[in-house]
């Protein structure tokens, strides 16, 4: 059965009218102070969370956990804001991530130019931006590398620019930060 549109358009508007008023008057029985906090807790917008950015995930090496590690061997120090960060020798390498010591295994060739290293929770990518500078290299205290460290399941890959130093030998007296 089809119902007649006027009827129709009467009915919705005695249906909502019906609604208009029965609740009564919100601000009966409350006080100026009750109802300035209620006004306050609705037209107040809740603060935004702050996006702060992760904490760095790299500490400096103790100057004493280098000089041990890299003693008389084929090196490379990674050297960040004047602190030695990350040290390599051979096919693996150590590091401060998250405020313990780690160990990380090359995923590949380690030279001059980089390396990639792997560890649980952790990944590091060291990489020279430019060309080859070949025989150059020699004379070259260290390279301006880019680095990203991630791994970590809960934090996008940190990403920065720090100095790539390889030698055959680092005498105790140059483990230190590189300038």
């Amino acid at each position: 059965m089809m119902m007649h549109p006027r009827r129709l358009a009467c009915m919705l508007a005695l249906l909502s009218l019906a609604g208009c008023g029965a609740r009564g008057d919100p601000t009966e029985g409350k006080s100026p102070e009750q109802l300035r906090r209620e006004i306050e807790a609705v037209a107040t917008p809740a603060p935004l969370p702050e996006n702060k950015p992760p904490p760095f995930r790299l500490r400096a090496l103790k100057v004493g956990e280098v000089r041990d590690y890299v003693a008389d061997r084929r090196a490379c120090l990674l050297v960040y804001r004047d602190r030695i960060v990350f040290a390599a020798v051979g096919a693996e390498g150590i590091a401060r991530i998250d405020g313990r010591l780690v160990r990380l295994a090359a995923g590949g060739p380690v030279s001059t130019t980089g390396g990639f290293f792997t560890a649980e929770g952790a990944t590091m990518s060291i990489g020279r931006p430019g060309q080859f500078a070949g025989a150059a290299e020699a004379y070259v205290p260290g390279w301006r590398v880019e680095v990203a460290v991630g791994g970590a399941k809960e934090i996008l890959p940190q990403r920065f620019e720090a100095k790539w130093t390889c030698r055959e030998r680092f005498a105790p007296g140059e483990v230190r930060p590189i300038s």
